[in-house]
């Protein structure tokens, strides 16, 4: 085995996401065995969904909220004036005597 083979899977980053990787997968190829959810929207209108579509769908949704909220979060603090950072900074590295 080559030594960069052994050193990525020393890597607890490069494990734990191959870990949730084949999770992932193995989620949504038990679910997509079950029968399909039906939602009634009206009296007369049903959808047939299926549940691995429904974790899909929640997965994309949750990471494209999480980067945004990230990208907000990131514009939110360099927002403040530098004036206003420097001087928070002057006072904590004050000492009391």
């Amino acid at each position: 085995m080559p030594q960069s083979l052994k050193n990525l899977l020393k890597n607890p980053r490069f494990v734990g996401g191959t870990l949730i990787v084949l999770w992932a997968v193995f989620l949504l190829y038990k679910n997509s065995q079950l029968d399909p959810v039906h939602v009634h929207l009206l009296p007369f209108v049903a959808l047939e969904i299926k549940i691995s579509v429904v974790i899909a769908g929640a997965a994309i949704v949750g990471s494209v909220l999480t980067l945004l909220v990230q990208n907000y979060w990131r514009r939110w603090r360099s927002s403040k004036p530098a004036s206003e950072s420097a001087s928070t900074a002057d006072l904590n590295k004050r000492t009391v005597a």
